[in-house]
């Protein structure tokens, strides 16, 4: 849905050079013939596109880009995909005949270039974009401070249009001069300065940081991925770099595609309460933003690793509609079962223990009941998630519960010889031969081949309808017992996440009788929380600014009560001896 201070721990290679005293005296018996001399590869040709992005602390906090580029054509408009005129500044556009004046102006989200008259040849563009005009939980936003800088392509390159998907060679470079910065980074990989033929529209999704990184290469047979990460963490980043890898080299061999491209995983800190952290695919590979605090925990691994499986799931395999306005109809499936795939993959490798499985399915199941869109068809959810996060995470709850019933019974009828795994990657052989996304029935076909025509029906009632997904007491294998409990909504009372992005920090959805107004907080106040997210048992601490008054506040958050499903472990059971239901 919309996841650290060293120095780059790159060993470096030492060539140990060995000297020779006099030199031995020829042979008698005539030498071999020569063997015939490999010309060297020719040079990477020059570059139709150069890209250099300096971040600059002062006088104010802007990222300085400039760019330069051949074209045979004469080019049109520059777009720049998010962003306000405002914060787009000191524009200077220029070709072999002379400078050319030009107009920005808004089109939806993002920015439109005109030049007076269509640039050709060689054409250079210099503009400055404000940093620090977003929320700094933006992972879209440029953020700029005195030893670091992050960035998204989204709205630092202008771009000319038609020129996305042309494969160009392309030289990019991080300036850190000005910030006195060492190190830089993107998730095309580690290092300053990159050339390389691509498509442009690579770079318009592209994160860019900077500053004191650290980082890790790896690289297997036919496969090569990195790590960065970007201020402290509380755990040290290189093994769950080297977990990142590993996780990525079990996806490659489980759907027999060895031929991705690298990925590169971007940790970067940031103050945030435990838990509300993000990952975000990114061109190349992902984001990951979160406190210092933050644990290396399996919730994190399997967002990062929900991530990574995308160009299988939600790339090569897509299940329903793809077309933007109804994108949100395919969620059940994209984002909901491709994250049950990634929990029960990250269970078979060792990286998530069976409890934390069952932990898995009961935040998923508590999502489902404090829900306030209980009962609403996919389609009615769809249409929201674009702008409402709780409806989203019903619709992934809902595709992970639904995932994780069918796993389930396949493993039941089939005693443990099919799985999950048959029905994708049944479909996944389908949808590379087809080349386009597959139409829902052929997912309820694959479905009832195994278990019967009723999965039809109870497909069409629990996904499409919205009605409730009965999980079989086997779900999670022998080593569970399945029966009733009671779930406490966790519930701050207001829209964490609103509030966070929110540039003046006022709060946002604050609920009516809910945990925080009944705590003290009101309409208009400016609020600094403290939280663990997803644990009613954390309080919850609020420092809120209220005019000239600042109050602190502490509540526990807890919402409504419900009935639903619980695990509880067999004693006596080891978790290597978990296995039958995964």
């Amino acid at each position: 849905m919309t996841v650290h201070r060293r120095s780059l721990a790159i060993a470096p290679a030492f060539l140990f050079v060995a000297a020779c005293a006099e030199a031995p005296p020829l042979p008698a018996t005539p030498l071999p013939p020569p063997v015939a001399v490999v010309p060297p590869a020719p040079p990477p040709p020059e570059p139709h596109l150069r890209v250099r992005v300096q971040p600059r602390a002062e006088p104010v906090k802007v990222v300085h880009v400039d760019l330069e580029l051949a074209s045979a054509a004469p080019l049109g408009t520059f777009r720049l995909l998010r962003g306000a005129v405002e914060n787009v500044s000191h524009v200077a556009l220029s070709d072999a005949q002379g400078s050319i004046e030009s107009r920005l102006s808004v089109d939806g989200e993002g920015l439109i270039l005109t030049p007076a008259r269509p640039p050709s040849g060689q054409t250079r563009l210099s503009y400055d974009v404000a940093a620090n005009t977003d929320s700094p939980f933006d992972p879209l936003g440029e953020r700029v401070l005195d030893d670091r800088f992050v960035g998204a392509g989204e709205g630092l390159f202008l771009l000319p249009e038609g020129m996305d998907d042309e494969v160009v060679p392309l030289e990019l470079l991080i300036d850190g001069g000005p910030l006195r910065v060492p190190n830089a980074a993107t998730t095309w990989g580690l290092g300053a300065s990159r050339r390389t033929k691509t498509r442009p529209r690579g770079l318009r999704y592209l994160t860019l940081v900077a500053g004191s990184l650290g980082g890790a290469v790896f690289d297997t047979a036919g496969e090569h991925d990195e790590s960065a990460w970007l201020g402290y963490t509380a755990f040290d980043p290189r093994p769950p770099a080297a977990e990142i890898a590993a996780i990525r080299s079990a996806m490659a061999e489980i759907f027999r595609d060895r031929d991705q491209p690298p990925v590169t995983v971007v940790f970067a800190t940031q103050t945030r309460p435990v838990g509300s952290y993000s990952t975000s695919p990114r061109s190349g590979g992902v984001l990951v933003e979160l406190g210092p605090s933050e644990p290396w925990s399996a919730a994190l691994r399997v967002s990062i690793a929900q991530q990574l499986v995308r160009p299988w799931i939600g790339g090569q395999l897509w299940v329903g509609p793809q077309d933007l306005a109804h994108r949100g109809e395919s969620y059940w499936f994209t984002e909901g079962v491709a994250r049950f795939f990634v929990t029960r993959l990250l269970a078979r490798v060792g990286l998530v223990r069976p409890d934390e499985v069952r932990d898995a399915l009961v935040g998923e199941t508590s999502v489902i009941l404090a829900s306030h869109h209980k009962g609403e068809s996919n389609e009615a959810l769809a249409a929201r998630a674009a702008t409402d996060a709780f409806a989203r995470a019903h619709l992934v709850a809902r595709g992970a519960l639904y995932a994780a019933r069918v796993n389930a019974l396949l493993r039941d009828h089939s005693k443990g010889e099919k799985s999950l795994d048959t029905v994708i990657l049944g479909l996944l052989a389908d949808a590379r031969k087809a080349g386009k996304p597959l139409p829902a029935s052929l997912w309820t076909a694959a479905v009832s081949a195994f278990l019967g025509p009723s999965e039809s029906d109870l497909f069409t009632r629990t996904i499409e309808r919205g009605e409730e997904v009965v999980l079989p007491k086997t779900v999670l294998g022998h080593c569970y017992r399945a029966a009733t409990g009671e779930y406490v909504a966790f519930d701050l009372g207001f829209d964490a996440v609103a509030t966070r992005l929110k540039k003046s920090g006022e709060v946002v959805g604050l609920e009516a009788g809910g945990p925080a107004e009944r705590a003290g907080l009101r309409a208009g106040d400016v609020v600094d929380a403290d939280y663990r997210d997803g644990h009613t048992e954390v309080p919850v601490k609020l420092t809120v600014t209220r005019g000239k008054e600042t109050l602190h506040l502490t509540y526990a958050p807890k919402g409504e009560k419900h009935v639903g499903p619980t695990w509880t472990r067999v004693a006596g059971i080891l978790d290597e001896q978990c296995a039958d239901a995964w």
